[in-house]
């Protein structure tokens, strides 16, 4: 005999009963603004490109990893800083070095490459992970910022620095030594043709290269820190050489000095700065004169 119209009701009561909540969940999923909203909150500077040239290359090369910076807006921006978060990053825009003292400005529409060049002769091997943060300043004023991402991995170096820098803490007067290698475990390797110092308080001999038992040769210099040249700041030191395979033409040795005397000077400056809270207070029976 058929089953009467509530019995057949009463089946399907547990599906009504959940559909409230189910178009609700379905409710919460949509939008909560319309699109033009969505729209109006985005970025006006758009990038489009690589995320990385290459997902691996030997260690010492250089990747070249190319993005393109569009305006999307109605109004031009001018590129007024291009950051990097490390110094093995050096960023290209058009091609050529990004000169701040003449930035260039992107229509609305237009565009311009960006290219991060990423120097792996001082970076470990394994993956790496880096941005680039690029600055647009609008006709009034307003600073946007767009992030670039570059991702690569370094596999055993062909030609590494040992150690990747040279870091001295020393007063005026004083002189440091230390020696710097560089090696080339390539078949055919490099030579070198000069060493540059931009100071002449950082001095570069060229010690007698020592071939490897496991191949290739190693190229020590000893280079010699005098005084506080640079109080902080990074001195690059250039080995011009000739490379066979051609990728190679200056290898750069950064030497960074720290004067104590100049730390603590900028300490103590630090403190003198800082609000005197006794000075004119009077309420625990100081004598404020």
């Amino acid at each position: 005999m058929p089953s009467s119209f509530p019995a057949r009701l009463r089946r399907f009561a547990p599906l009504l009963a959940a559909a409230p909540l189910c178009l609700a969940g379905a409710a919460a999923a949509l939008p909560s603004a319309p699109r033009e909203a969505a729209a109006a909150e985005r970025s006006p500077l758009g990038v489009s490109g690589h995320v990385a040239a290459n997902p691996a290359v030997p260690g010492g090369r250089h990747i070249h990893a190319p993005f393109q910076l569009t305006n999307c807006g109605d109004e031009p921006l001018i590129v007024t800083a291009v950051q990097p978060d490390c110094g093995c990053l050096t960023p290209l825009l058009n091609r050529d070095l990004f000169d701040p003292a003449n930035p260039p400005t992107i229509e609305p529409g237009g565009s311009v490459e960006l290219i991060v060049r990423a120097d792996t002769a001082r970076e470990a091997e394994g993956p790496h992970e880096h941005e680039v943060t690029v600055v647009c300043t609008t006709p009034g004023g307003e600073a946007l910022r767009q992030t670039v991402k570059l991702r690569y991995g370094v596999d055993p170096h062909e030609i590494r620095i040992e150690p990747p820098a040279v870091m001295v803490y020393q007063r005026e007067g004083q002189t440091t030594t230390a020696t710097v290698t560089i090696t080339d475990r390539r078949f055919d390797p490099l030579t070198v043709l000069a060493v540059r110092s931009p100071t002449g308080r950082v001095h570069v001999q060229e010690l007698e290269p020592v071939e490897r038992e496991d191949g290739g040769w190693d190229y020590p210099f000893e280079v010699s820190v005098i005084g506080c040249e640079g109080e902080g700041k990074e001195v690059t030191v250039a080995v011009e050489v000739d490379d066979p395979a051609g990728r190679y033409r200056f290898i750069k040795i950064p030497v960074t000095v720290q004067s104590p005397d100049r730390l603590q000077k900028a300490a103590l400056e630090r403190v003198a700065a800082l609000p005197n809270a006794s000075a004119g207070d009077d309420s625990g029976g100081r004598d404020a004169r």
